[in-house]
């Protein structure tokens, strides 16, 4: 932990005076000051929600006394590091609702600005790449090799080249009946979220000319999917989760359902337990192991409204609005509390972890980078 928190301050250029580390480690007066030992050049940066920051500068010649400070501090003190705590952002011109992480890059599902993709290779300085600006909402998007797939809302699904990412273009696109939300590659098979035409499955062997596979209506508004082996788990607000066999993807058909508290949103799958993002009702754990018939293993009612969860060893991590990012320990599924947790700048709808990085689609305030030291253990 000690050493990859001094190789982002020393190597990436790290806001030292930033959220709740420079709190507990800077000596006030200090203002929101940008070191980047590389080459020398400090200065200061006007960030969202500055008042939460009390300002008067660090000088410059100040600046290798505090780091130092802060070394020490750490080694005296590494809990610290469990503090989540921003590395850098980047905001896109739309509405940030999902993001993607593939190598060095974010796809960055942007609503009306279609899709970002942003280069994340620093990420205390992410740079615009490229975009593509669908005619729709861009609400979700998958990566497989140099093709993203995007839930267009009204258009359906829109299959982009990436293979220069600089310069994305259009391979092919199905329009879907309704409303497209979310979206799931396996293999030669997209499955679309459609709204209130449930499940919608699509033949994409031919990207350039994608072909309705099968269906299943769903009762509900379908939002998002994921799929394991035969089975595909729809989100389905109001209805819950369904359970449908896609043995046969020309004529899928349900298996089981699960009715939450809330509205599913978001859901994602870790052996035999479905762990949903359930809006107004956090986030809801459910054994899977008889897909005919799920029940309620655990919950946990976040503060705000649960958009999307990811799944990472013991933790889950909720974007939950307005209350940012909720990081929850699931370790013991019938009875998950919360470990810690994010004030994003915005409204956190999408969160994608990779490492210690947590990457959060944070609505107006674009793409959130938050380093998580929890994910170190």
């Amino acid at each position: 932990m000690f050493f990859l928190i001094s190789l982002c301050l020393l190597s990436y250029g790290c806001n030292v005076a930033a959220g709740d580390l420079a709190e507990k480690l800077l000596p006030k007066p200090y203002k929101m000051t940008e070191v980047n030992i590389n080459d020398s050049v400090k200065k200061t940066r006007n960030i969202k929600s500055m008042e939460k920051y009390k300002s008067e500068m660090i000088l410059e010649e100040d600046i290798p006394k505090y780091i130092a400070s802060i070394t020490q501090k750490l080694a005296q003190s590494p809990s610290i590091l469990e503090t989540p705590m921003l590395v850098g952002s980047y905001d896109t011109p739309g509405v940030s609702i999902n993001v993607k992480i593939l190598g060095n890059f974010a796809y960055v599902a942007d609503e009306i600005s279609g899709l970002q993709i942003i280069d994340i290779s620093n990420p205390s300085s992410p740079v615009l790449k490229g975009n593509y600006d669908t005619s729709g909402f861009v609400l979700d998007v998958e990566v497989v090799g140099n093709l993203a797939y995007v839930a267009d809302w009204n258009l359906g699904l829109q299959i982009i080249d990436i293979s220069n990412p600089s310069s994305p273009v259009l391979k092919g696109n199905y329009d879907t009946p309704n409303y497209a939300w979310g979206v799931k590659i396996v293999d030669n098979l997209a499955y679309v979220a459609d709204g209130y035409s449930g499940l919608q499955i699509i033949d994409i062997s031919n990207p350039s000319s994608p072909v309705l596979k099968g269906s299943y209506d769903t009762p509900g508004f379908a939002l998002d999917v994921e799929v394991v082996g035969n089975l595909a788990y729809v989100a389905d607000e109001i209805s819950g989760l369904q359970i449908i066999n896609i043995s046969n993807p020309s004529s899928p058909i349900l298996k089981g359902s699960y009715r939450t508290p809330a509205e599913v949103r978001d859901v994602k799958i870790v052996g035999n337990l479905a762990y949903v993002a359930d809006q107004l009702s956090g986030l809801q754990i459910i054994d899977i192991s008889n897909s005919s018939s799920p029940v309620l293993k655990g919950s946990y009612d976040t503060p705000g409204l649960a958009f999307s969860v990811k799944v990472t060893g013991d933790l889950a991590y909720v974007a939950d609005s307005y209350s940012g990012l909720q990081i929850i320990d699931i370790s013991n599924p019938s009875l998950p509390v919360l470990k810690k947790k994010y004030s994003t700048f915005g409204r956190a709808w999408g969160v994608e972890v990779i490492g210690n990085l947590a990457y959060i689609a944070d609505e107006g305030s674009g793409l959130q980078i938050v380093y998580d030291g929890m994910a170190l253990k």
